[in-house]
């Protein structure tokens, strides 16, 4: 990374966080969480296209405003499903995404979002109150890891977060065992 020049800037204006991108059906979108606490969704036909185009249902009306890892598609089955931190802060969700377009964008009901939580207390190999991302990849058609990072909350997060990024199997099947049923 000490050698890569700049070759431009994507979308300028906006204080983006956490952006998300997603290749869908040939369209790119953006997800990305704004410093005023909004969901904003763009979009464009080609990644490194000059004009990206506000949806029309963005800002997003969701309480899982803020992106927390890459958006996982399901092909067998379709789904996409939106790794989400809710406004309360109380933790990571699943969100599906029931419908996404140029024109529209619908996820489920925020009641049915998974969430994602840390093994229990007793378990030494986790050093995280809570999941703040998950990256999930897949290994092959039935087998995903994820790397998974949380946050304590106290004074050592640095230490914390190097001893917390781990590959978690049991994350990507608790998820995508709900999401199969």
């Amino acid at each position: 990374p000490y050698g890569w020049e700049l070759d431009r800037v994507l979308i300028a204006g906006d204080n983006f966080l956490d952006a998300v991108l997603l290749n869908h059906n040939a369209r790119w979108y953006l997800f990305a969480y704004t410093l005023n606490r909004r969901l904003r969704l763009l979009s464009c036909e080609s990644l490194l296209c000059e004009t990206w185009v506000e949806h029309p249902s963005s800002p997003l009306a969701t309480p899982f405003k803020r992106p927390a890892g890459r958006i996982v598609e399901l092909g067998g089955r379709g789904g996409l499903y939106r790794p989400a931190l809710h406004d309360s802060d109380d933790g990571l969700r699943m969100v599906e995404i029931l419908k996404l377009s140029e024109g529209e964008y619908v996820e489920a009901a925020p009641a049915s979002a998974t969430r994602v939580s840390p093994p229990s207390a007793k378990s030494a190999k986790w050093a995280s109150r809570r999941v703040q991302h998950v990256d999930f990849m897949r290994v092959r058609d039935d087998v995903w890891i994820a790397a998974v990072d949380g946050s304590s909350g106290h004074a050592g997060w640095l230490l914390g977060a190097i001893l917390r990024w781990m590959f978690w199997v049991a994350v990507a099947a608790a998820c995508f065992n709900v999401a199969a049923k």
